[in-house]
């Protein structure tokens, strides 16, 4: 439209001034030449802003690929430490199978051979007929022959006694100054420390 107008206006001077064609055609030409170089300044600064634009957006997506990639090396160091911890879970709980079916054995052996020991010492006890003993010194008492010492008695202590098993005695009752009187649990008693009254 702008053009349009141009050539009007330049038709109406040439003719009221008498322009030859040559002039005319310049004209036009040179006006024609302007409107082209300010379209092009025109586009070639919006170019340039886009430009500027797609580096600006260039800039944010390293930006963000370069995040992306720490966040990768953190995630692949995350996920080694869990593979790490994940091995050391698994060979602690295989140490803690096998500990604890090596402790059920040794348990269960203990109970075989608690059971074959007191088995064997009933098998052994014999008895005889019931006497009065005396303590030759200082003793200590167990629970079962070679077992836990339960307590200590002292030299001269009289005691009666009718089982025995191996070089132990089993005590029946003790005699003090009230006379005798039974024992309620089992005492045992080494042969050697003892004579008979």
């Amino acid at each position: 439209m702008r053009h349009t107008f141009i050539s009007i206006a330049l038709a109406t001077y040439l003719f009221s001034n008498q322009v030859s064609i040559e002039e005319i055609d310049k004209s036009n030409l040179k006006l024609s030449l302007s409107g082209y170089k300010e379209t092009l300044l025109s586009l070639s600064r919006e170019f340039v802003d886009l430009e500027k634009k797609e580096l600006k957006n260039r800039k944010k997506i390293e930006t963000l690929i370069e995040k992306m990639v720490l966040q990768n090396r953190k995630i692949a160091k995350l996920t080694l430490m869990l593979r790490k911890q994940s091995n050391i879970l698994s060979n602690l709980e295989k140490n803690l199978d096998e500990k604890a079916q090596e402790s059920y054995s040794q348990n269960v052996s203990k109970q075989k051979n608690i059971k074959s020991e007191i088995f064997t010492t009933e098998e052994r006890v014999k008895k005889f007929k019931p006497s009065t003993f005396k303590l030759d010194e200082d003793s200590s008492l167990f629970d079962k022959p070679n077992g836990i010492t339960i307590t200590k008695w002292q030299e001269g202590k009289r005691f009666t006694a009718y089982e025995e098993s191996n070089n132990f005695i089993k005590i029946s009752g003790e005699i003090g100054k009230s006379g005798w009187k039974k024992v309620n649990k089992p005492l045992w008693i080494k042969k050697e420390t003892i004579s008979k009254k």
